[in-house]
């Protein structure tokens, strides 16, 4: 009976020494979404996957567009909507093997100007879909 009452008691004490102990928060990422990191702007950097279907014509888009083209298009259409808060920039796969990376537009707040400045971007890769330089190798 006195086991029983000893391990109700630290089970107890126990109990109430977890419920009073700080409990420690982990760290959470959540400026970057707030806009709290970095001076306040919004960074956006945009991975467009030029891959395999990229020059393919496959999903009927419409226009005889490719796969690249109409994601183009969609990154092209949003552009408007945004302003100097967000800062927006532009990567592709590189166009050898082993593969990586490759910026096309640097990271930019979206004033008017640079809105510009990628759409003209967008629309050059757009219009030479099909040229190696703008197409990642299958086996990135």
């Amino acid at each position: 009976m006195k086991t029983f009452r000893k391990s109700k008691c630290l089970a107890a004490a126990l109990s109430i020494g977890l419920v009073l102990s700080p409990i420690h928060a982990l760290s959470e990422d959540i400026d970057i979404f707030v806009g709290s990191s970095g001076g306040g702007a919004s960074n956006v950097l945009i991975v467009v996957d030029n891959t395999s279907n990229w020059a393919r014509q496959a999903n009927a888009w419409g226009n005889n567009e490719t796969q690249g083209q109409a994601e183009l298009n969609a990154i092209s259409a949003i552009l408007p909507l945004l302003n100097s808060s967000v800062n927006v920039g532009l990567m592709l796969w590189t166009t050898n093997t082993p593969g990586g990376g490759s910026v096309r537009y640097a990271m930019q707040p979206m004033t008017t100007g640079n809105i510009a400045t990628l759409q003209a971007e967008l629309k050059l890769i757009h219009d030479n879909v099909t040229d190696s330089n703008n197409k990642g190798p299958s086996s990135a």
